[in-house]
């Protein structure tokens, strides 16, 4: 099982806009680097997928702070 605050914080960076925001990177990226969209689409998405591990594991430090404080 995964704690709480981490599955909260992926759970915090799935939406729409979030995703749209990953569509419009992958057609900038192509279109300012000159790479094959599949290419930027999963570069786009592999960035994604970085941040939102990123705000899970800050989500469960966090979680694990304010159960520290007492």
């Amino acid at each position: 099982n995964l704690p709480a605050g981490f599955m909260s914080g992926l759970a915090g960076g799935l939406d729409l806009f979030a995703i749209w925001t990953v569509v419009v990177t992958g057609v900038g990226l192509s279109a300012i680097a000159g790479i094959d969209r599949k290419k930027a689409y999963g570069i786009a998405t592999a960035l994604y997928v970085v941040e939102l591990l990123f705000a899970a594991i800050v989500a469960q430090l966090g979680a694990a702070a304010s159960g520290l404080g007492g």
